[in-house]
């Protein structure tokens, strides 16, 4: 089975080339992609059976200059700029490759290669542990939010307990007098 990214065609996506290139900013350095579409670009086009597909704009850049994408390689960014689709900023490489090249530049987003939470705590000793999802919790940030929780909590009940004492509040039964809830009144016929 072919690679996906190999099954769109030019020949079926004869104005994708001028769609791609109106989208696209020079600057000195990068060729800056413009479309958007989230965290890297993507062009819509068509494959082999005339079925829409998108694909990553710098994919997209290295087909349209080198012709293919070598089976189970992946298309990086040596320039670390994810909108980029100069061709010379971009390299094939492995699975394995792209991923060490993250490691090696921090710049890989999963938790496992955080030195520390968001707030700069660093995951090192006891100032972390892990929860039922295998995930890293920061325990100085975890123990604020208790704290604030815990404050906003005892707050709102504080202010439920004077409400109720200043107005003399007691439970009232549905339909007992005096109750918000009143049972409906038959309608006269």
């Amino acid at each position: 089975m072919p690679h996906r990214i190999n099954e769109i065609v030019l020949s079926n996506n004869l104005r994708l080339p001028q769609r791609f290139w109106k989208r696209v900013r020079k600057t000195a350095t990068c060729w800056l992609w413009m479309g958007g579409s989230g965290r890297y670009g993507v062009l819509w086009g068509k494959d082999v059976e005339n079925k829409p597909q998108h694909i990553l704009v710098h994919r997209f850049s290295w087909l349209l200059h080198y012709g293919f994408i070598p089976q189970g390689k992946e298309v990086m960014h040596q320039c670390d700029t994810p909108y980029c689709v100069n061709p010379v900023h971009l390299q094939v490489g492995t699975h394995q490759e792209n991923m060490l090249d993250c490691t090696k530049k921090n710049r890989l987003v999963g938790r496992k290669s955080m030195q520390g939470c968001k707030y700069g705590h660093p995951y090192i000793g006891n100032s972390f542990k892990i929860n039922t999802h295998g995930w890293r919790v920061c325990i100085p940030c975890r123990n604020t939010l208790r704290k604030k929780h815990h404050k906003q909590t005892c707050f709102r009940q504080r202010k439920i307990y004077a409400l109720k004492k200043s107005q003399g509040w007691r439970y009232r039964a549905f339909g007992e007098k005096g109750s918000r809830f009143q049972p409906p009144q038959p309608q006269g016929g």
